[in-house]
């Protein structure tokens, strides 16, 4: 049985074909323009709803894409003004919240309008922020210091506000300080490197416990024989453990590694401990989702 694609039949039908899955891919793609009760939207979001079902209905979806924003940005574009008038009063908050927006750019439009990506100026947000104690206000201060591409590279600076934040806990800056005390420290500062990756990675900074878990990282200061190796080597492979979670290919590179240095009982003990310390420690508090490496 052969089709006729150009009778009317068939034309009809691979047009309503067309229509009805362009409109489910619209209803897919951007819900339901509050037809299913959302009608806590923002106004901004509800009407460029329309346009985009508009949009995919009549142009097939393939210039729809490019052209829209998403809810999250319409509506920080909408309170942006209120926004910024509250980190004017000194909400820390806002503040904190003004300088992540100009720092990422997310509020920019492809069309070049709208709120750009403006290191310079999330930089003074974020100094308000951390002039005010936030830590992560000085943790993002700390970041622009030590990477020399939002603020002029400055070392001393990068120490002085990862150290602000350390001290309040912040894991992030406790393993930012850390490492770059191990890399760029004083004999005094390296010295104290290892206590603050430690701080970091006991409240779950993957990136400290992966740096604690390398035996190699250490090794100027490794011992060889006697208690002490055993208790480098022993907490080495303990912060490996925990860095590597669930993931079976880690732990069996991890566990084929610590046998060439650990006896098979001091390998079982090590490997409790950290599955205990697993079960009853929070995972990463500050995630490095944000592309930031020191070492």
């Amino acid at each position: 049985m052969t089709i006729n694609l150009k009778s009317s039949k068939a034309k009809a039908g691979i047009f309503v074909f067309v229509v009805v899955s362009n409109f489910l891919l619209a209803f897919l793609q951007f819900g339901s323009c509050g037809f299913l009760g959302e009608l806590n939207l923002h106004p901004s979001w509800r009407g460029e709803c329309f346009e985009r079902l508009s949009c995919f209905i009549g142009d097939h979806g393939k210039k729809c894409f490019k052209k829209w924003k998403s809810k999250e940005s319409l509506e920080k574009e909408a309170d942006f003004p209120n926004l910024k008038m509250q980190a004017e009063q000194g909400t820390i908050d806002a503040q904190n919240r003004v300088g992540d927006l100009y720092f990422t750019g997310r509020l920019g439009n492809l069309d070049g309008t709208g709120i750009e990506r403006n290191t310079a100026e999330a930089a003074k947000w974020y100094r308000k922020a951390a002039e005010q104690g936030n830590p992560r206000a000085q943790y993002m201060l700390g970041r622009f210091y030590s990477d020399g591409r939002s603020l002029p590279s400055n070392l001393q600076q990068a120490k002085m506000w990862f150290r602000k934040a350390a001290e309040q806990g912040y894991a992030k800056a406790q393993f930012c300080l850390g490492a770059i005390y191990d890399r760029d420290g004083d004999d005094i500062e390296r010295g104290e490197a290892k206590a603050w990756l430690r701080k970091a990675a006991k409240q779950g900074n993957h990136d400290a416990q992966h740096v604690l878990g390398n035996p190699q990282k250490f090794e100027h200061e490794t011992p060889q024989v006697g208690a002490e190796a055993y208790f480098y080597w022993s907490e080495a492979y303990f912060w490996r453990f925990v860095s590597c979670g669930n993931s079976g290919w880690c732990l069996k590179e991890a566990t084929n590694d610590a046998r060439k240095i650990l006896t098979a009982d001091q390998l079982a003990r090590v490997e409790k401990r950290a599955k205990d310390w697993i079960s009853s420690h929070p995972v990463d508090s500050h995630p490095s989702d944000d592309g930031y490496v020191i070492y």
